[in-house]
């Protein structure tokens, strides 16, 4: 019986909570943005997602990606590591693309 109580008064909590959350301010949008960009991700042209520590969800969310989607995150990841190894940058008027074209 306390339980029922209790999950009633968490929830009555967690609505206001889900308000805040769609308020966020939009400069911590554009610090994000900004803090990216300065990373050396970006440079190697990797996305943001492919720099995520692989915990048990996140290996099951790569599983679940589509063959191409997940051929493309493979290529990003392998051409940011030679690219690392090399001490080297892609130029940024040349944009590899995964099949060569």
């Amino acid at each position: 019986m306390t339980f029922l109580r209790l999950g009633k008064e968490v929830k009555k909590m967690a609505a206001p909570m889900k308000q805040t959350v769609k308020q966020l301010p939009a400069w911590r949008l554009v610090l994000a943005k900004w803090a990216y960009n300065k990373s050396y991700f970006p440079q190697l042209g990797m996305m943001r997602d492919d720099c995520l520590y692989e915990t048990n969800d996140v290996k099951e969310a790569i599983r679940r990606l589509p063959r191409d989607v997940y051929d493309q995150r493979t290529f990003r990841i392998s051409r940011a590591l030679h690219l690392s190894v090399k001490k080297r940058h892609p130029s940024c008027r040349r944009v590899d693309k995964v099949g060569g074209g």
